[in-house]
């Protein structure tokens, strides 16, 4: 696009496309989060059984997208600092990395993530 040609390769590629997917996948979670908080804060009405399969459903989704968008940016960080890339791109990786840790830690602590629907 900007005439400049894609150099990574491999496992380096792949790693490098699949941290941003999780990244969109982590915000996609994250606001179906603030949309249902959003939901039962406007009408208390929706907090009962019928927002059990929602939010078991949305519980399960976090977990998957959370653990695996750690694993992947964990991946990406141990993959990029051990190859030779400028050390921008390393410092970058771990950032994504503790990022993906943190958002992590926050949906354990509150409860994000599991499979069932206590209030």
């Amino acid at each position: 696009r900007y005439g400049v040609k894609y150099e990574l390769t491999g496992a380096d590629a792949r790693a490098h496309r699949l941290v941003r997917i999780a990244a969109l996948l982590v915000v996609a979670v994250m606001l179906a989060w603030v949309f249902l908080a959003q939901l039962i804060e406007t009408n208390l009405d929706w907090i009962g059984p019928r927002m059990d399969g929602p939010l078991i459903l949305l519980r399960l989704l976090s977990g998957l997208v959370f653990i695996g968008a750690t694993a992947v940016g964990l991946w990406n960080a141990w993959l990029v600092l051990r190859s030779k890339r400028r050390w921008v791109a390393k410092v970058w990786s771990v950032l994504l990395a503790l990022a993906f840790l943190i958002v992590l830690y926050v949906a354990l602590i509150f409860h994000l993530i599991g499979y069932s629907a206590n209030y």
